[in-house]
């Protein structure tokens, strides 16, 4: 049994008995529940402050990995493996880092209350907290919904973009079809105009030139 530095009796009275919790904590280093539900069992062992952490990261991470996903690589799909590999890796860490959190945890409450019976601060702060795991299961809801909605909505902006993109690939057009095309239109308009008009001008001053010279002309005779 692993020397934790909390007394076995102020655990058993913490965590309670039920599904060997209380040897959990004194000698394991994976925590399965922790893998599989990451922020969600933090809250529900009262850990609130981390809980809320892990979920806002692992939310976050979810919500730029798709982003990604959706505005750079939709038709590629070459980052849909990190899509796996980085909630994976997270439940991962989650599972190795909660039962020592879950130590400091406890010892952090038992300071905290250094002038009351362990045994009382035990029935207050330990145990578990359904309420808790129910309030931030629908606030979590609720930030996934917006996610979505948000994500969609980016998602037919860009989809759009690329539906006009495979049409024109189809119809044999390129990007460089279409800098060509404009390069091309530009400057034959800007060479069509230069040109008329510098030959506008050019009349125009062989007109005047001969009038001045047939006045002149004229003149002198």
């Amino acid at each position: 049994m692993k020397n934790i530095g909390i007394d076995d009796a102020i655990i058993d009275a913490w965590v309670g008995p039920k599904n060997g919790m209380n040897q959990k904590v004194k000698n394991s280093n994976f925590s399965v529940c922790a893998f599989f539900f990451g922020g969600f069992y933090f809250i529900y062992r009262k850990m609130y402050l981390i809980g809320i952490i892990d979920l806002i990261v692992t939310m976050a991470v979810s919500a730029i990995l798709n982003f990604i996903q959706l505005s750079e690589l939709m038709i590629r799909g070459n980052l849909m493996p990190f899509l796996l590999i980085i909630p994976v890796a997270i439940a991962i860490i989650n599972g190795f880092i909660f039962y020592p959190l879950y130590r400091n945890h406890i010892r952090g409450k038992l300071r905290q209350n250094s002038n009351m019976n362990p045994f009382q601060v035990a029935q207050m702060k330990g145990g578990v907290s359904s309420a808790g795991v129910g309030i931030s299961i629908g606030v979590a809801f609720v930030i996934a919904m917006i996610l979505v909605f948000f994500l969609a909505g980016v998602g037919m902006i860009l989809f759009g973009g690329i539906l006009t993109e495979l049409s024109d690939r189809i119809n044999g057009k390129s990007d460089g079809d279409f800098y060509n095309d404009y390069y091309n239109n530009y400057y034959d308009y800007d060479y069509d105009y230069d040109y008329d008009y510098d030959v506008y001008d050019w009349n125009q001053l062989m007109k005047e030139y001969e009038i001045d010279f047939e006045n002149d002309y004229n003149w002198d005779i």
